[in-house]
């Protein structure tokens, strides 16, 4: 069986080998929920927190200063995230 560049045959199937160490960044993140009337929810988690990402998890990962979303919920309120590289951008924002 040919295998193409870049991948390993391991147990039977073919696995992708990075050629480069991924990038990894500190990227601190804020969550929020907030009712209808803008009243802040306890979501009975940490409201800020800070972790080390790699490039390919990109639910975690961004190179960016600050990056948000924000997802509006019927009947339940607004849920916002940010996170970014400069930490004072994210608390700001």
């Amino acid at each position: 069986m040919e295998r193409k560049q870049g991948e390993v045959e391991t147990g039977g199937s073919a696995q992708v080998i990075r050629h480069e160490i991924p990038d990894r960044r500190m990227v601190h993140h804020t969550h929020a929920l907030f009712l209808a009337g803008l009243e802040r929810l306890n979501v009975g988690r940490p409201a800020r927190w800070s972790t080390w990402a790699l490039d390919f998890e990109s639910d975690l990962y961004t190179d960016l200063p600050v990056r948000w979303h924000n997802s509006r919920r019927p009947r339940q309120g607004i849920e916002a995230h940010v996170r970014g590289t400069d930490e004072d951008a994210v608390s700001a924002a």
